[in-house]
């Protein structure tokens, strides 16, 4: 067990979320390929980190799009990365909990409710990662 307060797990957590779309952000930026999204090449790293905040969020607005396999690639990584790391606080939220209910469950039962979580969002970006594949054939 940990001494972190609830709070101080949110915060880290949050924390963590943000350093990662922040590091994506870098290496979408100063990657030295051309021709990996829509755009010629993201023109600031503002738009670096909107991209990178979207995709890690799943929301995927399509304004800009990978189109090169490195950034599609790097994109599924994101966007799994972020999803455990949602199942990972989740897990920790729920299995350090003082509710009876989930207490009853134990780690296991989170563990699986997370990991269906993760499953879904997993099937989702797979799809659309090859229904564009199968568009730019």
């Amino acid at each position: 067990d940990s001494d972190l307060e609830v709070n101080d797990r949110i915060v880290m957590a949050m924390r963590s979320y943000f350093g990662l779309a922040f590091n994506f952000a870098l290496l979408y930026y100063f990657l030295p390929i051309a021709g990996l999204f829509t755009a010629p090449h993201l023109s600031s790293f503002i738009e670096a980190f909107y991209f990178s905040g979207v995709t890690l969020a799943t929301l995927g607005y399509g304004d800009i799009t990978p189109i090169h396999s490195v950034s599609r690639l790097l994109a599924v990584c994101e966007v799994f990365v972020g999803i455990l790391i949602i199942a990972a606080v989740a897990w920790g939220s729920a299995a350090n909990s003082s509710n009876p209910l989930l207490a009853s469950r134990g780690k296991l039962g989170v563990l699986v409710a997370c990991g269906a979580a993760l499953i879904c969002g997993a099937s989702v970006t797979l799809v659309n990662f090859f229904w564009g594949v199968g568009q730019s054939v």
